[in-house]
């Protein structure tokens, strides 16, 4: 056996793209190698088993994507039998000898164990039609094995064969059965006239299971016969003998048909004593494949692969009018031969055969739906991922800007979700997957610490768009849940801060840095000084003998200093490209790891294969990738875009973790994404190409999966340009469910790079037909429907290499052939009662029809074989194509058709700066100092900005609110409202109609909703206000009142005696983090100091654009104002807060007024906290 090296296994979803730039740089390094004089082969070669010089050898062929090669039969070395091995030593002595010439013997037996009564599990690739599906009755049930020896690793025949060099008799069969020719009377299963020792049952497939010694036995008496035997010749093991298998008992007469000779006029030879089996040679053979664009068979991850197939010979009832149940059994019939005698119905009524496998399908009487229809329906469902249009439609076209909002983001591919927000409340959020419907520009910029961040406000319909926060959470999630990836990502960023302050560091101190190189050679002289020190007194003061010497230069090596700080991303991002080099790398050529040389970190090796795995979306469950099942009917195909900015908050999240130091200011992720976003904008000198990310894809739900799980996807590149012909024209192929497709393209359907999709039959997964329409004439073209055809079309077959291409291929040979039943024709090739193709009858036939009607030249076959009979029952290929005009496949937004989608570049690569953010800090410390006692009694209150991150845009929201006044389209990203501030202090006149407009409002503490506000607590409390309204709503909301503001106006001062002059003050000061609602998220709580000093005001403003709510979808505002220090007062006082009600009737600024309620007060009760109770002493064990 020659040595070779196969192609190397990818452990990743992305094995269709990392094959493809395996072999760009294999050829490089080899091309590199030979120019340094190496003589070493490092190319893939194919497995080699035998010596190339043996005439008996036939390797598979290389074919070219596209071709299948077929073969008769592919019998392995030696058959699952019992052998022996007799060796001869024949001794010859020297001459002048006295010695006799002597002959030695020796035997040895040996066997070899393959299956026999079961099948390994994996053996069994796919069947056609697939379990519980339907197709017409002409179809012949077919069963696809991933091993290409199993049909013939068992004898099936002692028989000597005419053709043995070109067909071989295979073991297995592949029988078709109506429910009613298998199922056994209940008084044969069980009772006391049963035909087994004991009751059995059948199941939902017909077959009984027992053991071969139970059968053994059961066949000694004479209900039935079977050809299973246990002899010397071919022993079974006691194991096996008491081990279970599935058998079914076929009705003697009918097992006759399968097993009958033929005469050549196609009558039965009645003279028949040994059944034949040499009819199923012509039914067993195998293809070697090409395994691009299959999802299946391509996960082998090898360019071709061979496949054995065996089909039936039995069609289905052709007198059904309504779809029948049929039963197909993979059987042995190994022994039929040897241990059955014609006719057996003398010896018993059924023969029990040994069931290997089988399923059920549906037989469908003609003009069904089949798969031609299937495909078809297809083409008509090509569409984008987002609900049908019979959901957005209406919404798009009304005038009301809420509900063409909400149209709008339907249109988009965004779905409504229950929400649950922190404080625990349920509501609605918008949310969305990676796969959406438009190209979205790639705008997200900042990176987060906290998944909320990148929460998003819809401001026309109030509802927060959660789609980047659930991408970043998940991602999050999913590094977590990885421990080598969140111990890779902890190892990374303790050398990437190490390494990077050693650098800071030698920047710092310049050559008074000793390094441990300079170090340990002077630990020498300093250990010699040490000893002599004892005996050196000159120079020494007893007095300073232990003072040390101030240091004259002090340097902040501090991972905070300021100077530290400015230098560690550069010198970060100088560690990390270092870390993902690959040890290829010199002084003068830097080269990137790129998953087929060596890593120069392991570490950076694993996070990113992690990071494309993830941007692959390997491992991300179904419901993230599509949010709505609408999205995806049945039946469909769906085409999206993959949004850039939710993989990179995916990335983000997962990067996030192991983040123990620097906080929102993490400037070593930065370091990680910015040489990611540089690796992948690299073009690789040897593959020459950057790595292929998906950009694109469609998903493909439709039974068309599960019938053919192979089926070919084909996206051609351009073949004119080197690269791209190098480059893999699919990055991820995958059946993520038995009938759900996804397939990943790194080019956007219209950008001139894919501009055509086609869907295919798998060569190996074709169906077979017995005739291309078995059923009534057609009494449109003058035929009699009472009548029953059998109508074939034969089609081309070439022996030569070469080869037409194109139309030339789908021609048939014509005349078809049309047999009539119980008309007399010649040839008689079909069996109308047992529904049977006649063999060798048939495969005489077809034979003799190509070999006269083929081009001279092209036919060079002389006898028939499985692969003729295998290429002439095949149906018809279907395939659909799908062609995309330029720019007009995917919605694409305006921005975005100025520059192509890039999704190769992380672009979440700013931090929210420590420094700027300690600024803010101070800055807002400063102004809520304004709410102390002030120490001037001249100093002016100034607007306080408010500080609550849950309101305000965050810098990844807010970078665009100057430059976009306009809305954003749905599918962009809404940049988060701007907070507009109070109405001015001067309110608004009071309403004609106040008796009409009121609230209900209380206020009370967290802890308790009952008690007295507790004071005296040591430490802030949290104040619920409750506010509800209880006004005549519907009216007037008819009459065009709206929700301007609610203003709460809070006392604030030092503690100070109450009296009726002088009420209670609630707080000194606050330096809390302002309010957050409790569940009407359409408010934002803001706190602004009051007109004078002693008050404070504690608004609620709407989030709406034109600054207004309706009344009727507000009976509830509660909030939550935090960490509210409360005055310490000794004892209970009363508190009185104003509240004041300020409506709009119309738009304020567009002809709209403002009014106000009369004012109410919301009276609170302070009172000193209770005591902690007292903690009980344990008493001691006596």
């Amino acid at each position: 056996m020659a040595s070779t090296r196969k192609a190397p296994r990818f452990d990743s979803s992305r094995y269709l793209t990392l094959q493809k730039s395996h072999i760009q740089w294999t050829k490089s390094q080899k091309k590199k190698k030979a120019h340094l004089g190496i003589v070493t082969d490092i190319v893939h070669e194919k497995d080699v088993t035998t010596p190339a010089t043996d005439p008996a050898y036939d390797p598979p062929a290389t074919l070219d994507v596209g071709q299948e090669q077929l073969y008769s039969f592919y019998a392995p070395s030696l058959e699952s039998i019992l052998h022996h091995i007799t060796v001869t030593q024949h001794i010859i002595p020297p001459a002048g000898s006295v010695s006799h010439t002597l002959d030695l013997h020796a035997t040895q037996d040996f066997e070899v164990i393959g299956p026999r009564f079961s099948l390994p599990d994996g053996d069994v690739q796919t069947v056609y039609p697939p379990q519980g599906h339907g197709d017409h009755l002409n179809i012949l049930p077919h069963v696809v094995f991933n091993d290409p020896h199993l049909p013939w690793e068992r004898p099936a025949t002692a028989s000597d064969e005419p053709d043995p060099e070109r067909n071989r008799v295979p073991w297995l069969a592949l029988l078709v059965f109506t429910q009613d020719e298998l199922r056994l009377l209940s008084t044969q299963l069980g009772g006391p006239n049963k035909i087994f020792a004991s009751d059995k049952t059948q199941s939902s497939l017909l077959s009984i299971s027992m053991t071969i010694t139970e059968l053994l036995a059961l066949a000694k008496t004479n209900a039935v016969v079977t050809p299973v035997f246990n002899d010397e010749t071919d022993p079974i093991d006691q194991k096996t003998l008491d081990s279970n298998a599935n058998f079914i008992f076929v009705p003697s007469s009918l097992f006759e048909s399968f097993v009958c000779s033929y005469k050549a006029d196609g009558s039965r030879d009645n003279t028949q004593t040994t059944p034949n089996v040499s009819r199923y040679k012509y039914l067993t053979h195998v293809r070697n494949i090409t395994t691009d664009g299959m999802a299946v068979s391509g996960s082998t991850q090898e360019p071709q692969q061979l496949l054995s197939i065996i089909m039936a010979h039995r069609t289905g009832p052709w007198t059904i009018t309504q779809p029948t149940p049929v039963v197909v059994h993979l059987v042995s019939i190994e022994g039929v031969e040897s241990q059955l005698t014609l006719p057996i119905a003398n010896s018993a009524p059924f023969v029990a055969l040994c069931s290997l496998y089988s399923w059920t399908y549906q037989c469908l009487p003609p003009d069904s739906l089949n798969f031609f229809d299937a495909m078809k329906d297809l083409c008509n469902t090509v569409s984008v991922l987002r609900p049908a249009s019979n959901y957005f439609d209406p919404l798009t076209s009304d005038i009301d800007p809420v509900r063409k909002r909400v149209g709008d983001r339907l249109r988009d591919g965004y779905s409504l979700t229950k929400y649950r927000v922190q404080t625990g409340e349920m509501t609605a959020a918008l949310t969305r997957g990676p796969f959406v419907p438009t190209v979205v520009p790639h705008d997200l910029t900042v990176q987060s610490s906290f998944s909320t961040d990148l929460q998003i406000l819809d401001q026309t319909i109030g509802i927060m768009d959660i789609s980047y926060s659930v991408a970043w959470q998940l991602g999050r999630t999913m590094a977590i849940a990885d421990q080598s990836f969140t111990t890779a990502v902890s190892r990374l960023r303790t050398t990437i801060q190490n390494q990077a302050m050693n650098a800071i560091k030698v920047s710092m101190m310049g050559d008074s840095l000793k390094s441990f190189r300079t170090v340990v050679p002077a630990l020498r002289n300093r250990v010699q000084l040490l000893g002599n020190l004892q005996n050196t007194t000159e120079g020494l003061d007893p007095l300073r003998k232990w003072q040390r010497p101030s240091s004259k230069l002090a340097i902040d090596f501090s991972f905070w200093n300021d100077q530290t700080r400015a230098q560690f991303l550069v010198e970060a991002k100088k560690v990390t490209k270092s870390l993902a080099a690959s040890t290829d790398s010199t002084e003068n050529v830097y080269q990137y790891y790129n998953e087929h040389n060596s890593p120069a970190s392991s570490d950076w090796a694993l996070v990113l294969k992690w990071v494309l795995d993830r941007m692959s979306f390997n491992g991300i469950p179904a419901h993230y990738l599509i949010t709505d099942p609408t999205h995806l009917p049945r039946e469909s195909l769906r085409l999206f875009a993959v949004d850039p900015n939710w993989v990179d908050a995916l990335i983000d999240g997962a990067l996030s973790i192991a983040n123990h130091l620097e906080g929102d200011d993490d400037q070593m992720r930065v370091a990680i994404k910015s040489t990611l976003t540089d690796y992948f904008d690299a073009v690789d000198p040897h593959i020459r190409y950057a790595p292929q990310i998906p950009k694109s894809g469609f998903l493909l739900h439709s039974a068309v999966v599960k019938q053919f799980p192979d089926l070919v996807v084909i996206a051609p590149r351009p073949p004119n340009d080197p690269i791209q012909a190098s480059m893999a024209p699919i990055l991820r192929q995958e059946n993520i469910a038995e009938d759900v497709m996804l397939v990943l393209f790194d080019r956007v359907p219209g950008d001139g790079l894919l501009t055509t999709l086609t869907l295919s039959q798998p060569p190996h997964q074709q169906c077979f037909v017995a005739a291309d329409n078995i059923g009534p004439q057609d009494a449109t073209n003058g035929g009699d429907p009472t009548k029953i055809n059998f109508e074939f079309a034969y089609k081309q077959v070439y022996s030569t290499v070469a080869q037409p291409t194109g139309d030339t291929r789908k021609t048939t040979l014509t005349p078809d052939l049309v047999i009539t039943k119980g008309v007399t024709t010649t040839p008689n090739i079909f069996d109308w009662d047992a529904r049977t193709l006649i063999f060798p009858n048939w495969a005489q036939h077809l034979f003799d029809t190509v070999k006269v009607r083929m081009p001279s030249g092209t036919f060079m076959d002389d006898v028939p074989s499985a692969a003729l009979v295998g290429i002439q029952q095949n149906d018809s290929m279907y395939q659909i194509e799908i062609k995309f005009p330029l720019r007009t496949s995917l919605v694409h937004q305006a921005s975005a058709s100025k520059s192509p989608l890039n999704t190769q570049t992380i672009k979440m690569t700013q931090t929210r700066d420590r420094f700027q953010t300690a600024k803010r800090i101070t800055e807002l410390k400063n102004l809520r100092n304004l709410h102390r006692p002030a120490q001037s009694q001249h100093q002016k209150p100034t607007v306080l900005v408010s500080s609550n991150p849950r309101v305000s845009p965050s810098k990844a929201e807010s970078h665009n609110l100057e430059q976009n006044k306009k809305l954003p389209s749905p599918h962009s990203r809404p940049t988060v409202l701007n907070v507009r501030t109070s109405t001015v202090n001067t309110l608004p006149a009071l309403s004609s109609i106040t008796p009409q407009l009121k609230l209900s409002c209380r206020v009370a503490s967290s802890t308790n909703t009952t008690d007295p506000i507790p004071t005296q607590t040591g430490y802030p409390i949290d104040l619920i206000f409750s506010v509800q309204y209880v006004g005549d709503a519907p009216s007037l909301d008819a009459k065009g009142y709206r929700f301007s503001e609610i203003r709460f106006v809070i006392p604030v001062g030092p503690v100070a005696p109450v009296t009726p002059t002088k009420p209670a003050n609630l707080l000194s000061f606050y330096d809390g983090l302002s309010g957050r609602m409790l569940s009407n998220l359409r408010w934002n709580p803001l706190v602004v100091p009051g007109a004078t000093p002693d008050v404070l005001y504690l608004s609620l403003l709407p989030r709406s654009t034109n600054g207004v709510e309706r009344l009727l979808r507000n009976k509830e505002m509660s909030f939550v104002l935090n960490e509210v220090n409360v005055n310490a007062y000794t004892r209970q006082v009363p508190l009185a807060i104003l509240c004041y009600e300020i409506y709009a009737v119309g738009i304020p600024g567009q002809g709209g007024t403002l009014q106000r309620a009369e004012n109410h007060t919301c009276k609170v009760t302070l009172a000193p906290a209770p005591p902690p109770a007292p903690t009980p002493t344990p008493t001691p064990n006596k």
